[in-house]
C-alpha cells in the first residue's frame, strides 16, 4: 500500500517478446531484444520520474547507481568488466548476463513517462521456462516477483509458440491470484 507504483509483471517463456513488448509499451528501445533467452535479471522500469537513472541492486544488499560515473567505475572494478559509456548498452549487458544474474538481485530503471502511464512500474521478468541449464534461476526470479512485488500481470502469448503444459503449470502454481484481472496479449503477429 505504501508503494506509489502499480507494479505490472510481464511474464512468459524465454524468447516470447517480453522485452520487445515493453519497449513498444514505453515507446523506447530501452531493453535488449533477441531471438534467444535475453533477460536474466529482473528489470523494473519506473515511469514518471523526473531524474532518469539506473540502479543495480546486488543480492548482498549493496547497490550501484550506474548512471553516475563514480558508481559505474566501482561496478566495473568489482565485476572485472569494461562497459561502454552508452547507458542503453550498459543496461543490455547487465540485464542479460547469466553470470551477473547470480550476483544481481534486480535492476531499477527510472524513465520519464512519454504518455499517460504515470506511476506505473513495468517489470521485465526472466523467462519462466528458459531451457538452458545456466538459466535455471530465471523461473525462481519470476516466482519471487509474482509473490512479493507484482500487483498485476500481462501474460504474452506469442503467435509463433504453442501453449505448453509447463507454462500452464507455472501460471496455476504462481499466478493464479492474478488470473481474474490479467491482461493477455498475443505477440509476434507480424511474423
Amino acid at each position: 500500500a505504501a508503494d506509489p507504483y502499480l507494479n505490472v509483471a510481464v511474464i512468459r517463456d524465454f524468447s516470447s517478446g517480453k522485452s520487445t513488448f515493453i519497449n513498444a509499451l514505453i515507446r523506447r528501445k530501452l531493453l535488449k531484444t533477441a531471438w534467444k533467452a535475453t533477460t536474466a535479471v529482473p528489470t523494473y522500469i519506473r515511469l514518471n520520474q523526473k531524474m532518469p537513472g539506473v540502479v543495480v541492486n546486488l543480492r548482498d544488499g549493496r547497490n550501484y547507481d550506474i548512471s553516475k560515473n563514480s558508481d559505474l567505475t566501482q561496478f566495473q572494478k568489482e565485476f572485472k568488466m569494461q562497459l561502454v559509456h552508452d547507458l542503453g548498452q550498459i543496461i543490455a549487458e547487465i540485464t542479460t548476463s547469466n553470470l551477473l544474474a547470480e550476483k544481481i538481485g534486480d535492476v531499477q530503471i527510472s524513465v520519464e513517462s512519454l504518455h499517460t502511464m504515470n506511476n506505473v512500474c513495468i517489470i521485465d521478468t526472466p523467462g519462466v521456462n528458459p531451457g538452458d541449464p545456466r538459466s535455471k534461476n530465471h523461473a525462481r526470479g519470476t516466482e519471487r516477483i509474482l509473490r512479493d512485488k507484482a500487483d498485476a500481470v500481462i501474460i504474452l502469448f506469442p503467435s509463433t509458440q504453442v501453449y505448453t503444459g509447463s507454462f500452464e503449470s507455472f501460471l496455476v502454481e504462481h499466478a493464479e491470484r492474478f488470473m481474474d484481472d490479467a491482461i493477455f496479449v498475443v505477440t509476434m503477429m507480424d511474423i
